[in-house]
């Protein structure tokens, strides 16, 4: 390889982590904006929680109803976060 195609590659190598800054941006706007709506539909406060990374988790157990300490089970329990998981989604689907 000479320096033009090792140029090259860091080029496509740039562009692609560009592109996937950019689509995981995108992402995380459409999750909170649909978090957020579905907050506001079911009544729950603070909506704008959706937001901010670790407030998502509170505000996701407070939509599903369940108890604060969930977030905990979700955060520090290994094997456990992943029933918490399927559980908070499961009551934020019911609540909607």
């Amino acid at each position: 390889m000479d320096v033009t195609q090792i140029m090259q590659l860091i080029q496509t190598f740039l562009w692609v982590a560009v592109v996937a800054v950019v689509l995981s941006f995108a992402l995380y706007a459409f999750w909170c904006l649909c978090l957020m709506k579905i907050a506001q539909k079911t009544g729950t406060d603070p909506a704008w929680w959706a937001w901010i990374p670790l407030l998502q988790t509170v505000l996701m157990v407070k939509i599903a109803g369940k108890p604060w300490w969930w977030v905990l089970l979700w955060a520090f329990v290994p094997i456990v976060n992943i029933y918490v998981t399927f559980v908070v989604l499961a009551g934020i689907a019911r609540a909607r």
